[in-house]
């Protein structure tokens, strides 16, 4: 939906299980900060019967595998 190189990146976003055509806006917003860059995400429009999968799965299956792997 949105590229601003080096700054922000927006896309649309979508669960298996939601119903059909019904899309979030995930967000990821950059800033240079002493030592690296901060990463600031955000996804609005999930269903509330998914909040909380969606929460938990986003810190499983991204945030710490990419600490992780960024740690090396």
């Amino acid at each position: 939906m949105e590229l601003v190189p080096d700054k922000k990146i927006v896309q649309l976003w979508r669960s298996r299980n939601w119903p059909p055509y019904h899309y979030s806006t995930v967000t990821c917003a950059l800033a240079p900060v002493r030592g690296g860059t901060r990463l600031r995400f955000t996804q609005t429009g999930v269903p509330n019967n998914d909040y909380r999968a969606k929460r938990s799965g986003w810190v499983t299956a991204y945030w710490e595998k990419l600490k992780r792997y960024l740690e090396r």
